[in-house]
């Protein structure tokens, strides 16, 4: 609920990791964005997202199937890969090792906002990710928020850091 609130009318929103949707549901119920492309790898959780979609009568949501290393290559139901640039990007991702960050700097503009979550003991190392993983490709972004964002175990905690690429 909290980032759907942030998204302005007629966003292009690009939600990874999207699971059965739960994101890009809210987002679509709770905003006025005008569309928001959510991809998924697994493809059981795609079969469920669409249905999720079909349940909530939402129009804007495209789910896709596949790999966010691979996001140029992917399609949405035609020959067309996802192509253009996104006013927000959501990433809940997984606890995995890797940031994914450097897949989504082609579909980021001057002003994209970046919601990105990710799991450690402080924020401190979160936040150093971040920037280190900008600083590799060259790209220069403003953190303008980070939280904790729930507790998985005992001092370890999920943490979102929101920046903007500048």
């Amino acid at each position: 609920m909290e980032i759907a609130g942030k998204i302005n009318k007629n966003d292009n929103v690009l939600v990874l990791f999207s699971g059965v949707a739960p994101f890009p549901i809210i987002i679509a119920k709770h905003s006025q964005a005008k569309k928001i492309v959510a991809v998924e790898l697994g493809r059981e959780c795609c079969k469920y997202a669409k249905e999720n979609v079909k349940l909530n009568k939402l129009f804007n949501v495209e789910i896709i199937q596949g790999d966010v290393k691979r996001l140029d290559k992917l399609n949405q139901g035609s020959a067309t890969p996802i192509r253009g640039k996104f006013d927000v990007i959501v990433m809940p991702r997984p606890q995995l090792t890797e940031t994914f960050l450097k897949y989504i700097w082609k579909f980021a503009k001057k002003g994209t906002k970046v919601y990105y979550y990710d799991f450690g003991k402080d924020a401190e190392e979160i936040v150093d990710k971040v920037l280190l993983e900008a600083k590799k490709s060259k790209k220069k972004i403003k953190i303008f928020n980070f939280m904790k964002a729930g507790e998985i175990a005992p001092y370890k905690y999920r943490w979102r850091v929101d920046f903007i690429v500048d």
